[in-house]
């Protein structure tokens, strides 16, 4: 584990050594968090990405969204730091696969049934929102339920909270967070339908993985085949990446059949090879 000064110091060592794993504040001079964990996303798509903080302002928090994978608030425990490192790295290994470990790490979100997101829009604008049917219809959807489960499992607007129901982290967050990412558009690009399974013995984890990889050319093309080990392989490394524990017992609701013309709502995100190596933190 290597310690760096500065957002332009840890970008120079960035491009002299490879490393797994970057640490960083959200208030530095030269680069702030966003933008230098951007850079990092940018040029360096294997690395992970935590952020380790106290106090920011909702902007500069709303700006972290979709860049860093865990937020840690200071004070912190230097125990659960490691653990949560370890254990991304052990997923990543489990999945074998760094194209597709790259392809993960870029995502901003896991892809959304177009239909789903316009239902959990109408419910925010709808005045005042009722919590149990906003969090039915998150669970449609395993693209909305993880970035809100996401939220609350990490330290981004509240203390960390793991393993509770979709309902509780609604009410965690709060309505007016939710409403305000929704509007948040620029990350999201029109995208083809991928269906559900049919088979009954679905879970939760190979549908989040199956969503991830909707996208990847290397799943598409045939590179790596679409089986479900390797769905819940990459399902797990999301959810540990972003450091979800899905809540006991968790199932994603049927959503009502998509129109032949559905569609999801995604990231676009452009792949390019990484490299991976040892731990840094800034």
């Amino acid at each position: 584990m290597d310690f760096v000064c500065g957002s332009l110091n840890a970008l120079e060592y960035l491009s002299e050594n490879e490393v797994d794993v970057v640490v960083s504040d959200v208030r530095m001079p030269e680069l702030d968090g966003a933008v230098f964990l951007t850079e990092v996303a940018r040029l360096y798509p294997s690395v992970v990405r935590l952020v380790l903080s106290g106090q920011a302002e909702k902007e500069k928090i709303f700006s972290l969204v979709g860049i860093a994978h865990q937020y840690f608030a200071k004070p912190f425990s230097a125990d659960r730091l490691y653990s949560a490192i370890t254990n991304i790295q052990s997923r990543r290994f489990d999945l074998g696969d760094e194209k597709t470990v790259c392809w993960i790490n870029q995502l901003p979100v896991v892809p959304v049934d177009l239909r789903i997101f316009g239902e959990m829009r109408e419910a925010l604008d709808c005045g005042r929102c009722d919590i149990s049917k906003l969090a039915e219809i998150l669970q449609k959807d395993p693209g909305l339920a993880t970035r809100v489960l996401q939220l609350v499992n990490s330290c981004y607007f509240g203390p960390q909270v793991k393993g509770c129901s979709l309902e509780k982290a609604c009410e965690l967050l709060g309505t007016d967070i939710i409403k305000d990412l929704s509007s948040r558009t620029m990350l999201f690009t029109a995208m083809p339908w991928v269906s559900r399974s049919d088979d009954d013995g679905l879970d939760a984890t190979v549908e989040i993985g199956r969503r991830v990889c909707a996208g990847n050319s290397d799943h598409d093309s045939g590179n790596q085949p679409p089986d479900e080990n390797r769905f819940r392989a990459a399902g797990e490394y999301l959810l540990e990446l972003w450091g979800i524990v899905l809540p006991e017992g968790f199932e994603l609701l049927e959503p009502e059949p998509e129109p032949a013309s559905g569609g999801m709502i995604s990231p676009q995100v452009e792949w390019q090879a990484g490299r991976t190596s040892r731990q840094t933190t800034v």
